[in-house]
């Protein structure tokens, strides 16, 4: 099995591409969305939005939860209720804002300090 280099990159381009690989379904991305936009939703109104079985929503929480992006926040009768972690959430947000930002091609990007010279 091949050794990782991920450790060759800086720690920040390391989270964003943690970050990315967590935001790889688009699943999840309606979850974040949704929990942005109405600040907490029960496991059930999250199911209801989309269509996959009980298993892939909750795999897909897990996965968000496992990133520390959202957190299970109280209960609501019997279901559970989510919210987003906003520190963490804003930290991504912050991230990938400086992946997408223009520049000129030249020097420091934002996201992982000196680019490589093409």
């Amino acid at each position: 099995m091949p050794l990782s280099k991920k450790h060759l990159f800086t720690e920040e381009l390391q989270l964003m591409a943690d970050y990315g690989h967590v935001i790889s379904h688009p699943a999840r991305i309606v979850m974040l969305e949704m929990l942005n936009r109405h600040g907490k939703l029960s496991y059930r109104q999250l199911r209801k939005l989309l269509p996959m079985t009980k298993a892939a929503v909750s795999n897909h929480l897990r996965t968000l939860e496992r990133a520390q992006l959202i957190h299970f926040g109280e209960q609501e009768g019997e279901t559970a209720v989510y919210e987003l972690r906003r520190p963490v959430f804003e930290e991504a947000r912050q991230i990938f804002q400086g992946l997408f930002r223009s520049k000129d091609g030249e020097g420091e990007n934002d996201v992982g300090g000196e680019l490589p010279k093409v």
